[in-house]
């Protein structure tokens, strides 16, 4: 005979996909997990798959990691308020027995340990995407990814295995809805700092995108393959050129000569799968992982001496956007309120109404550096400083 603990109701879940469940329920006369009356409930064993399979999929276990109950009801809208204002010890034992309904004792050995401590999973598409990017940079192939690290272990010779990269496919998707159209005759703006060796002003031709044989690295290109970098507002443009007081900048308005389909990477939140329990899920949460640290890497001020290196996977993103068809991408600004837009044809957009300002002052944000807080925050491409310039 099913006891009362046996069943939860749905006032204790705030999950869309779970809540649809609750349709065909039974009626409960109060629920032992979070007191209500007269509520619509399940089965624990109906729901008990469902929670091992997100288990499985985001967390190891983990001794320094923390109580499976906690991460559960932390990282994911699953339950509801009125359920986490019940004491720890009742949100624990709810957690344990969803996990743990419809296993017979003796199959809970080839499970972890419900009760212990979990850590989050890293995102393997992430780290693909690093082996992948460090095979691209090498030469050694664009079309393949090594496989997991622990099958490389497994490998007698000590090769790197590789299997066809499955991201392009899951990335057209994505790309497809972060894209937008933007409209001929769209504005959007330039800046160019002036340097003491200028005697004259600039011209129309000296605010466009530069000759293949001057163009220097950048976040979307690399060395020779100019591309022409716009802003979303003047003064955007103007804080993304660094121009101290004083400084003379020329300031461009530039029209799109013609619609031009672009990625916007400041709509990639948009892409949040909306629950841990709908089909796809972790392909979904993995590539959103990658997406906002590829957008991060984009918005992230980088300094001359680094520019080279920590420029480079944010080139390859770009370069697979282009491969796909698109004229462009949207990211957000390091250094302005804006957002920033490359346009892959650097003859997309031309100047209309050119203007030459002055910097008449800078403001800074800033706070308190934590005693233990590296000076510098550490990206997962960082090691590309260590590497010798090619």
């Amino acid at each position: 005979m099913m006891e009362p603990r046996d069943f939860i109701c749905e006032y204790c879940i705030d999950d869309v996909v779970l809540k649809e469940g609750f349709k065909d329920g039974f009626t409960l006369v109060k629920c032992f997990w979070c007191h209500a009356k007269q509520v619509r409930a399940l089965p624990l064993e109906d729901l008990g798959c469902d929670f091992r399979e997100l288990v499985e999929g985001a967390y190891d276990s983990d001794e320094i990691g923390e109580p499976l109950h906690e991460l559960l009801f932390d990282d994911w809208r699953i339950f509801s308020r009125r359920l986490k204002r019940q004491p720890s010890e009742v949100r624990r034992e709810l957690v344990f027995a969803l996990l743990t309904e419809g296993v017979r004792a003796k199959e809970l050995c080839l499970y972890p340990d419900y009760a212990g401590c979990f850590v989050s999973k890293p995102s393997r598409l992430v780290e693909n995407w690093v082996c992948e990017l460090e095979r691209f940079l090498s030469g050694e192939g664009r079309n393949v990814i090594p496989v997991a690290v622990e099958q490389v272990e497994n490998c007698d010779d000590g090769s790197l295995p590789s299997v066809e990269l499955d991201l392009p496919s899951e990335f057209e998707i994505v790309l497809e809805d972060l894209s937008s159209s933007l409209p001929e005759g769209a504005t959007f703006w330039r800046a160019r700092r002036y340097e003491r060796k200028y005697k004259t002003r600039f011209g129309p031709e000296d605010v466009k995108a530069p000759p293949p044989d001057c163009a220097k690295a950048g976040r979307a290109n690399q060395r020779g393959e100019p591309v022409l970098y716009l802003a979303s507002d003047a003064k955007t443009a103007i804080a993304e050129v660094r121009g101290w007081k004083g400084w003379p900048i020329v300031l461009a308005e530039f029209h799109l000569k013609e619609a031009v389909r672009v990625v916007d990477t400041t709509e990639v939140e948009s892409l949040r799968p909306v629950s841990p329990f709908e089909d796809g899920f972790h392909w979904k949460a993995d590539l959103l992982q990658l997406l906002l640290q590829l957008r991060s890497e984009l918005c992230r001020p980088v300094s001359p001496d680094d520019e080279q290196a920590l420029y480079r996977p944010t080139q390859r993103f770009c370069e697979l956007v282009r491969r796909h068809g698109y004229g462009g991408l949207k990211y957000p600004s390091a250094m302005g309120q804006g957002f920033n837009l490359v346009l892959f044809d650097r003859n997309a957009a031309a100047p209309k109404e050119i203007g030459h300002v002055r910097v008449a002052g800078v403001s800074y944000r800033v706070r308190s550096l934590g005693a233990g807080e590296a000076l510098f925050d550490e990206q997962p491409y960082d090691y590309l400083l260590d590497e010798k310039p090619r």
